[in-house]
């Protein structure tokens, strides 16, 4: 199914903004998004109150295109991706089920991935921490080209964008991150659920994934990886992004 990336910049509607609806679009399946905050390693996420990040489903290319060419349409002068999903994880509105779900790429090429979850409150601070050290060790990578989370509550997400699917793969799953203990294995066993980051000797990605196992973060998620069919728009300012991101 065609998945649109939108990033745009609306100004001072921007908190208070939500994505559009499949009532409301003709040809629409889901939409979530929200306001913007750029990759952190604190905790203190860097919002940009002005810009929205939206990933959309549709039954055809067409009902993307008439969506675009409507004024009331908050992306129409922004950055637009349409994309093909290659691998999914996970369940959302949308994503097809017989997609492939193993990590390892089958093709080496430029790959967008967008994180989709709805979180449980109470475990709120705990997966901060796990996002603020797994976003540190993504922004090292050479292959990370481009990256934004979202906030649209009880929706919040993140997009990055990568040179190389094995890149990608390399710097997120195979790096130890700062706070994990370095004397544990790689994706420990755990005997009982914790909340404590620094029990997973993996930390970041890889511990939030553990971590996620034994106690879940998200009431629905999903990890969707995409191949960019045409990227169009830009948008400046804090955390630019063109149609050339992969150069």
């Amino acid at each position: 199914m065609l998945t649109s990336v939108h990033v745009a910049d609306i100004g001072a509607v921007g908190p208070v903004w939500r994505p559009p609806t499949k009532a409301k679009v003709p040809g629409l399946v889901s939409a979530e998004g929200g306001m913007a905050a750029r990759l952190t390693s604190s905790m203190s996420p860097k919002l940009d109150p002005g810009r929205v990040v939206t990933v959309a489903r549709w039954q055809s290319e067409s009902s993307l295109d008439a969506y675009l060419s409507t004024t009331g349409s908050a992306f129409a002068d922004g950055w637009v991706a349409r994309c093909e999903p290659v691998r999914a994880v996970g369940e959302w509105t949308g994503i097809e089920p017989n997609l492939p779900s193993a990590r390892t790429p089958e093709r080496d090429e430029p790959i967008i991935v967008v994180a989709q979850t709805k979180i449980k409150w109470g475990r709120a601070m705990d997966l901060m921490k796990f996002t603020a050290e797994a976003s540190g060790t993504m922004m090292m990578s050479n292959a990370l080209k481009w990256g934004s989370t979202y906030v649209g509550a009880p929706a919040f997400g993140s997009v990055t964008m990568w040179q190389s699917a094995a890149e990608m793969v390399d710097a997120v799953y195979n790096h130890r991150s700062g706070f994990g203990n370095a004397t544990a294995p790689l994706e420990t066993e755990m005997d009982r659920a914790t909340t404590e980051p620094a029990a997973y000797g993996e930390g970041g990605h890889r511990g939030a994934v553990t971590a996620n196992d034994h106690s879940p973060f998200f009431e629905k998620w999903a990890y969707v990886r995409l191949r960019p069919l045409r990227l169009s728009g830009e948008v400046a300012g804090n955390n630019p992004l063109t149609s050339r991101v992969f150069g």
